[in-house]
């Protein structure tokens, strides 16, 4: 057996639009571990969009991981993003009204 990725918080992020965070962090629930000879030459796969719009609720399937030996698909499991993203209220606002400042000011 060959541990692949463990499960947590892994080393990528998403972008997010109109939120009150930029990026979302994502993880794996689960330990990939697969039984595959030790020499094999395995390739790992991230399908995550490039952004996403707010809101985000928190473990949210955001994309897929897929694992491959000489091209043939072994595994995919899903990928999840780690924390709720609100919407920026204010971005709306000023998409509606415009600069609130110079209409009040």
């Amino acid at each position: 057996f060959r541990n692949i990725l463990c499960a947590g918080q892994l080393d990528k992020s998403i972008a997010v639009t109109g939120g009150l965070a930029e990026r979302a962090g994502v993880y794996l629930k689960e330990d990939i571990t697969l039984l595959v000879e030790k020499d094999a030459e395995l390739e790992v796969e991230f399908d995550l969009p490039e952004s996403l719009p707010a809101p985000l609720v928190r473990d949210q399937e955001v994309g897929e991981v897929r694992i491959f030996c000489e091209k043939e698909l072994l595994f995919s499991q899903k990928i999840y993003n780690i924390e709720g993203i609100e919407v920026q209220t204010q971005k709306i606002f000023e998409k509606i009204f415009g600069n609130w400042s110079l209409l009040c000011g």
